[in-house]
């Protein structure tokens, strides 16, 4: 039957049901070999939340989707059915694998199963994105794992199903059709009420088997009073004697599942073993819970008991057995799986032991960091800065604390692809450090030629044994890593100064704990940063520093980054060899690193560079690689400049309307957004579309908009702006060719502002250079200076030749060849 709902493929010889299961798997291949294929029901053993959904967090989660990808990876070459419940617990790093396997395997079936009141973000992302994908089918992302997504929305049974479910809960004797009638009416077509109706009906006596059927002893009309499946659960439990409504509400405190062993340290005091067993029978008669996977194991039958009866627990009672309970989860941590920090931080929460539940966030949200589940760090931290004030403690270690929080967050949000919220976060923090940002631009300069200063002291002066302290070591760490996130922001809001002034303070900070991650990101950034003032002596050296520390600590990660700072600085200088094999390295180590959003980073510098040599072969499968792992990595900012990139596609293979459409999306996305650099390429390009479309009005405003945002751009820091530059300018003078400039009394203003930008671009980045030319010759000849402008386009294509930029060699020589024909 669910092979003819779902549509399976005729081979497909097995499923896989994932639920309810506790057990560590370890071999992988070996577990696959002992898998019992029963009636076409592969069952496999995947770990489980106990209960703690509302904090589910990476580290269970974590675990189980791994596994889960290794179990997957071996069973690949056969097709199967892999069904997931309760997969709204998913944390955001486990959806984020989900999708990678949607996309990798195509001879599995994914079945995810999700409560309707409880929609996780990323499934409402994955939902928009399938639904575009069928609305649009000549989209470029057609690597976009959405594109198999379907979303089933299951409606209330029919009274047929509803008879048949009853009739199953009750036993083999089948109800009376006025029966099922009248509980599918009060169920309302929900199965779990059903249930708990007939169960209820049963057990109190209310119905009885006469002919052959299920039938009420007295009129239907008595049975009203079923108003809702809560009131049914509170009146079964009601039933129960105290002892037995006891161990039900410590198994509601321990969470969905729960063991022998749990109830049995909880109510110790209370009941000896032999009452314990017991009171479990009569709950499994009762159908309020029933056997797990392992011996000794329950499970409530489903949430809403487990909620009704936790609700049912006085506040007093529920803090004593919560705290009962993280005391032995507590002192059952081992070093080597350490997987209950969630669980501990609910336990504790609600036990009232704030100073422990803010440790375990503190742990928890650590971990959740590590592994990518950003969603996840924000609740962590939310809980720790909701107690911060009451815990009221002075001093080094509780400063670093705060700091260490807010430089956290900051790295979550910059994980989500949110750079204000980043922004936001680390200028708290380095408020709390004592480091506030500086406000203007004279405290910048000064602060930025004292921090040269140290800089330059420390390259001559190894800095001192006081900072080998392990609390000064750590306070060091913090700063350099709370100064390289602010610099992160700045490098987006296009802030130059302020951005030098934070990775040198990042430098000077992570050079006094020696080598370390902190010393080679931050060293790279300068590295970086300094080759946009053509001090490429520098630049070498901090980079080469930044490489060797990155291999002398093995880290994947770090090099990665490395590597791809390497690499964007030569964009602008057109360094086409090197950067290919810098973006090379980038991905191949961000691939065994697991780092999705570096490998997405040297992605999208890939595109530019293949953009800017006007390399069209690749072009184009570059942006579907990019703009699906950048849906997939869950990262705003990602998927925009991946559309971004998508909309360059389409525009130069004349698509202008579809370009049209996807920068409009792009510019409304970002609208607040702090990413400066994005804003203008997306809103200079929009106006080019906009142009080559017939809609001069909306793209004259375009182009305002984007001189205005240009106007903000004190020194061109992003190779990517040169797209909204150039558009523009194209977009102005094109204009004035065809009459346009006539209604506007500002154009030529607009036109010589558009010019500078591009002179001011070229200065700081080489590959500006046949651009400027090209459009400054278009500008002499429409002066009628027909031998300047034939000089400034001999130049250019000069420029465009020597560096390989085949795009801008293409347009130059056109230009060439039409203004001739015109002459």
């Amino acid at each position: 039957m669910l092979a003819s709902l779902l549509d399976l493929p005729p081979d497909c010889n097995g499923y896989i049901a994932l639920e309810n299961v506790r057990a560590r798997v370890d071999e992988t291949s070996a577990i696959v070999e002992r898998l019992p294929l029963l009636d076409g029901v592969l069952g496999i053993a995947i770990p489980e939340n106990d209960g703690t959904r509302h904090l589910e967090g990476p580290n269970r989660a974590d675990a189980t989707m791994r596994l889960l990808g290794d179990l997957v990876g071996a069973l690949a070459p056969r097709p199967l059915v892999l069904i997931m419940e309760d997969s709204q617990w998913l944390d955001s790093a486990s959806w984020r694998l989900i999708e990678w396997i949607l996309g990798s395997l195509p001879s599995l079936l994914l079945i995810l199963c999700v409560r309707v009141e409880e929609i996780p973000d990323e499934l409402k992302s994955l939902r928009r994105r399938a639904e575009t994908a069928r609305m649009n089918t000549n989209r470029v992302d057609a690597d976009d794992p959405a594109r198999f997504c379907q979303i089933l929305e299951l409606r209330e049974l029919g009274e047929v199903s509803i008879r048949e479910l009853v009739a199953r809960t009750l036993g083999e004797v089948p109800p009376h059709q006025e029966l099922a009638g009248r509980i599918a009416a009060l169920a309302d077509g929900n199965p779990f009420f059903a249930e708990e109706i007939s169960i209820a009906l049963k057990g109190e006596g209310l119905i009885a088997v006469r002919d052959g059927f299920w039938r009420p002893i007295r009129p239907l009309d008595s049975l009203r009073y079923f108003e809702g499946v809560e009131r049914v659960i509170r009146e079964r439990v009601d039933l129960l004697e105290a002892a037995t409504f006891n161990v039900l509400k410590a198994g509601a405190v321990v969470g969905r599942s729960f063991s022998v062993d749990a109830l049995q340290m909880l109510l110790c005091n209370e009941l000896t073993s032999s009452a314990l067993g017991s009171a479990i029978e009569t709950l499994l008669a009762a159908q309020l819970v029933r056997h797990g996977v392992g011996p000794g194991e329950y499970e409530f039958r489903h949430d809403q008991i487990r909620d009704v009866v936790y609700s049912l627990i006085s506040v007093d009672a529920r803090q004593r057995l919560h705290g009962l309970l993280a005391d032995r989860i507590e002192s059952n941590q081992s070093a080597t799986a350490p997987l209950e920090f969630s669980a501990l931080v609910q336990h504790f929460e609600a036990a009232g032991n704030i100073e422990k539940a803010v440790k375990y966030a503190d742990l928890a949200a650590t971990q959740a960091l590590q592994v990518g589940a950003f969603r996840e760090v924000e609740a962590f931290l939310g809980i720790c800065f909701s107690h911060e004030a009451r815990q009221q403690a002075h001093g080094a270690e509780p400063n670093l604390q705060a700091v260490r929080w807010r430089r956290q967050l900051a790295e979550a949000h910059y994980g989500r692809g949110d750079i204000h919220a980043q922004g936001m976060a680390v200028m708290r923090a380095l408020s709390v450090a004592g480091q506030p940002v500086p406000r203007f631009p004279t405290t910048t300069a000064l602060r930025l030629i004292g921090r040269g200063l140290q800089l330059a002291l420390q390259q001559m002066v190894p800095p001192s044994s006081k900072w080998k302290r392990p609390d000064r070591r750590a306070w060091e760490r913090e700063m350099a890593r709370c100064l390289s996130q602010a610099a992160t922001v700045d490098y987006f809001e296009l802030r130059y100064a302020r951005g030098m002034c934070n990775l040198i303070g990042a430098v000077v900070h992570a050079e006094r704990v020696g080598p370390s991650v902190e010393l080679a990101a931050a060293s790279s950034r300068l590295g970086c940063g300094l080759s946009f003032l053509g001090w490429q002596g520098a630049c070498d050296y901090f980079i080469s520093r930044a490489e060797r520390v990155a291999i002398a600590l093995a880290d994947r990660a770090v090099h990665s980054h490395v590597c791809l700072l390497d690499a964007l600085w030569r964009v602008g200088r057109c360094d086409w060899s090197m950067l290919d094999r810098r973006l090379d390295e980038c991905q191949e180590l961000s691939t065994k690193a697991g780092d999705q959003l570096g490998w997405c980073d040297a992605q999208g510098i890939r595109f530019w560079s293949l953009y800017y040599r006007g390399d069209r072969s690749v072009l184009e499968q570059t942006a579907l690689a990019l703009l699906s792992r950048a849906q997939n990595a869950g990262n705003i900012q990602q998927e925009i400049w991946a559309l971004r990139c998508k909309a360059l596609c389409v525009l130069h293979t004349d698509r202008p309307r579809e370009a049209v459409d996807i920068l409009r999306l792009i510019t409304s996305a970002m609208l607040g957004s702090v990413d400066l650099a994005a804003q203008i390429s997306a809103k200079g390009a929009l106006a080019l579309a906009l142009a080559r479309v017939g809609q001069h009005v909306e793209s004259i405003e375009a182009a305002i908009e984007t001189l205005r945002l240009l106007r903000e751009l004190r020194r061109p820091t992003s190779h990517s702006t040169l797209i909204g530059i150039s558009g523009v300018t194209e977009v102005l003078l094109r204009g004035r060719e065809a009459g346009l400039s006539r209604e506007y009394d500002q154009w030529r203003d607009w036109e010589r502002q558009a010019l500078g930008e591009l002179k001011r671009y070229r200065r700081v980045f080489p590959l500006g250079g046949a651009q400027y030319g090209l459009w400054t010759g278009v500008a002499h000849w429409l002066d009628g200076q027909k031998s300047q402008a034939i000089a400034a386009w001999n130049e250019a294509l000069a420029i465009a030749q020597r560096l390989s930029l085949r795009q801008d060699e293409s347009m130059i020589a056109a230009e060439m060849r039409r203004r001739r024909t015109d002459g």
